[in-house]
């Protein structure tokens, strides 16, 4: 059964992937992880694909500085509120010949009869060292790698306008930031706050470095005139730097504080005003529906009007009827569903029409104003056709027979007071009890172990989506083990290079996702970074061992035989097994 399920959500996700990638527009972009090296240092050379993986890695041409060498894809499938994306990475190492200033050049790559051209990127190579230095960035070095912004797209607005707003997170390539589930916070004196949605993750390229950027969105409505302010916003981010060459790993509390945003708010203009207006601003449609429109003079009708569209959807009140003289009207119930900044009001009044001769349900009026047309609408519904008979006059009770001295009385049915029984009629005992019946108690528990379930489901789900340092710990076991097996039929292949290449791939994802770095740059240097976190010299000695022997075959050309890769095979497992407990 197991086998069936994991059969059947293959099957959907290559279905999703298929039509994510055929549906989304492609886009080609290049960064670097840092544009100022030092002589003999790395760096990486990434262009980015988003929309499809079917684009093979490009052929980088001879760059001026640097030698080249591809490091390998990293592909991604995404799902975002129900939107997927599919996306491919190609991964290139610079290492630095020279100093002085270069130009990383456009590259140019062919998809689908159309051409993509990547922004050309300077980096600055520096004389000094990276090596030198072994101190840990500080809190002030990562104000520079770390930003909060307060983004509207608009200057001016109206008063109870929605505002669309989003705080913007900017994290540089390489900094991660633990936590971003919680909200910032920001000063917004003046305006009414729809709370903060979750916060949604996609990378971009600022001149020519890359960035995750986690957006908060929200919307806000003035209730006041005037220069208002929102913000600063500010947010206490766990920041941890990774160690790479020259720096040390190091954790920090870093408090990110954005710039304050000014809005100027615009009262409402008092010419052409409907009487009606009570002060809704925004788009909506009305809608009513009554029933039944055949009735007789004193039964009910229910006169459905729904007001949606986008705006404050708090603030909308009833529409008005224009002329109730002929009916008597209850307060209507009311019901309110939103998402956001869009949503439905639906007013349920009951009418009574208080004589036969009414013909129709007045004009039904519904007034607000359109800050994109800034002018005032009004949208009208009916009047309405109904038709109202005259009431049946009362009938008298009868009396239709006498049993055992009691008369039996007809109840008149339709009408505002139906009698009481004044017999009791037939009366048995029923001694099954169903709560009583263990199996119906049982089935009892189904409804609540599947809501479980599926909130547990959705849960992790979500969890695999906002949290990447916990899905990449999650899958790198899974891997890993996948990785060794393929190592092994290298091994019976007796294909020594081709081995090399995929044992020494799979535990350099292993330890990335493990540890959440990049992949592609963990290196024997690994070691000096674990042993500051104090893992045990068990471990650490099999990781140099490894890194070693993968690095005298796959530089120096030695051969080995069958026996030598199975040891190298067995000792990456062990690692693998003792960083797993």
């Amino acid at each position: 059964m197991a086998k069936l399920a994991h059969f059947f959500i293959s099957v959907i996700l290559l279905l999703t992937l298929v039509s994510a990638s055929s549906a989304q527009d492609v886009s080609i972009s290049a960064s670097v992880d840092k544009k100022t090296v030092a002589l003999g240092d790395v760096i990486v050379f990434t262009i980015h694909v988003v929309g499809s993986q079917a684009i093979a890695a490009p052929n980088l041409p001879n760059i001026d500085g640097f030698e080249g060498q591809y490091l390998g894809p990293n592909t991604q499938l995404s799902v975002v509120n129900g939107q997927s994306s599919v996306s491919v990475d190609h991964r290139y190492r610079l290492r630095t010949m020279k100093k002085g200033r270069f130009i990383i050049p456009t590259i140019a790559i062919r998809y689908r009869d159309k051409l993509y051209r990547t922004k050309p990127i300077e980096v600055q190579v520096t004389a000094g060292s990276g090596a030198s230095e072994s101190k840990a960035m500080t809190s002030e070095d990562l104000k520079k790698y770390i930003r909060l912004d307060i983004l509207t797209k608009k200057e001016t607005a109206y008063i109870n306008e929605g505002i669309p707003l989003v705080i913007r997170l900017y994290i540089r390539s390489g900094i991660e930031v633990q936590n971003i589930a919680r909200r910032p916070v920001f000063p917004s004196a003046g305006f009414s706050v729809i709370p903060l949605g979750n916060p949604v993750q996609r990378q971009t390229v600022i001149n020519g470095i890359r960035f995750v950027a986690v957006d908060f969105s929200t919307t806000v409505y003035p209730i006041t005139t005037g220069e208002l302010t929102l913000g600063p916003a500010d947010m206490d981010c766990r920041v941890v730097t990774r160690p790479s060459r020259g720096r040390r790993g190091a954790r920090y509390v870093l408090n990110v504080k954005s710039e304050p945003h000014v809005i100027t708010v615009k009262p409402l203009p008092t010419a052409g005003q409907p009487k009606n207006f009570s002060g809704v601003v925004g788009k909506y449609a009305l809608s009513v529906v009554a029933k039944p429109t055949s009735l007789k003079a004193g039964e009910p009708i229910t006169l459905t009007m729904t007001v949606r569209g986008s705006g404050n959807i708090d603030s909308v009140g009833i529409p008005t009827i224009t002329d109730l003289a002929h009916f008597k009207a209850y307060d209507p119930q009311v019901n309110l569903s939103k998402r956001g900044n869009t949503g439905a009001k639906t007013f349920e009044q009951v009418l009574i029409p208080t004589s036969s001769h009414v013909e129709a349900i007045p004009e039904i009026q519904f007034s607000y104003f359109d800050p994109d047309l800034e002018q005032y609408v009004t949208q009208s519904k009916g009047p309405i056709p109904i038709q109202v008979m005259p009431s049946d006059e009362e009938k008298p009770l009868r009396i239709l027979e006498i049993a055992e001295g009691k008369a039996v009385k007809r109840e008149v049915l339709g009408r505002d007071i139906v009698y009481i029984k004044d017999e009791i009629g037939a009366v048995t005992t029923n001694n099954s009890r169903l709560y009583k019946n263990k199996g119906f108690l049982l089935l009892q528990l189904l409804p609540l172990a599947g809501v479980t379930g599926v909130f547990v489901y959705q849960k992790r789900r979500e969890r695999f989506a906002t949290d990447r340092t916990y899905a990449r710990q999650y899958h790198a076991p899974r891997k890993a083990k996948k990785g060794l097996a393929q190592a092994w039929e290298l091994i019976e292949s007796g294909k020594t290079q081709e081995f090399c290449s995929a044992i020494f791939k799979t535990m350099q994802e292993y330890l990335g996702g493990r540890f959440n770095l990049p992949s592609a740059g963990i290196t024997v240097e690994i070691v000096d970074s674990l042993r500051d976190q104090g893992f045990a010299e068990e471990i650490l000695e099999k990781l140099t061992d490894f890194f070693q022997s993968c690095d005298r075959i796959r530089f120096a050309r030695s051969k080995i035989g069958e026996h030598e890769m199975t040891e190298i095979l067995v000792l990456a497992k062990e690692i693998v097994e003792l960083l797993g407990k």
